[in-house]
């Protein structure tokens, strides 16, 4: 058999080492490749498992808003708030109330200190009511008896009061209140000279000139507070108005 160089002769021995070394780089060969490929076959069932676990992630549904009902809404002017209540004060009620006397509604207010502005012009409009002017939280007064017909929340009157005379004929209107009388509800039964709310300048009202507005309605249809006509309330407050102290606590 040839040498595998020429000229240099080769024993049994140097045989035997060539064919050990070749069956060594052979087992090394074939270990690095196997571990080559279980690194290879890793990455790859990492990488299949991260896009599996990607595709079953649910995607969360964005809220859903439950249709409004428009019955649920007020009339476009209405605003949403609640207004604040305030404990009721003691008043110094007048005794043998005549039947035709109408309470001028805030308390303390009286005739001398009203002024005529029925025709007066607020913007474009005409103002067809009265302002009675006062300090913030100086209570708000029924005007005659009758009932709740309507609280309102509304960007021009602010916190407002429709009551109805007993006949439900007439509506009396009581604007920019800075809160209800506690327990105040629609439907509720009142009496000249009750606490109803307080004076305010919440709605289109200058902040700093708190005052009630207040008007006297013909219903167009009896009950629907929402149809009416105004008159000047001043010549009435002027000639049959009745004046309630603030009871002596100033509360």
């Amino acid at each position: 058999m040839p040498t595998p160089f020429p000229g240099v002769s080769e024993g049994p021995g140097g045989w035997a080492a060539r064919r050990y070394t070749r069956s060594v780089r052979f087992v090394l060969g074939l270990v690095v490749g196997l571990v080559f490929g279980a690194i290879s076959m890793f990455f790859l069932m990492q990488s299949r498992s991260a896009r599996s676990a990607v595709a079953d992630v649910e995607v969360a549904e964005p809220p859903t808003t439950a249709p409004i009902d428009p019955a649920q809404l007020e009339a476009e002017e209405s605003i949403a708030a609640e207004p604040a209540v305030r404990s009721t004060p003691a008043l110094n009620e007048p005794a043998n109330l005549d039947a035709g006397a109408v309470i001028i509604p805030v308390a303390g207010a009286r005739r001398e200190d009203l002024r005529p502005m029925f025709d007066e012009l607020r913007g474009s409009r005409r103002h067809r009511a009265i302002d009675i002017g006062a300090p913030r939280g100086t209570p708000v007064l029924a005007a005659i008896d009758g009932s709740v017909g309507k609280l309102f929340l509304s960007r021009p009157g602010g916190i407002t009061i429709y009551q109805y005379d007993p006949g439900r004929t007439w509506i009396y209107y009581y604007a920019h209140l800075d809160a209800y009388a506690p327990g105040l509800v629609e439907g509720q039964q009142l009496r000249r000279g009750d606490v109803i709310g307080y004076v305010g300048s919440t709605g289109n009202a200058p902040p700093g000139a708190p005052h009630l507005h207040f008007s006297i309605e013909k219903l167009a249809e009896p009950g629907k507070w929402w149809k009416s006509e105004p008159v000047d309330p001043y010549p009435i407050l002027k000639e049959r108005g009745v004046t309630i102290a603030r009871g002596a606590s100033g509360e």
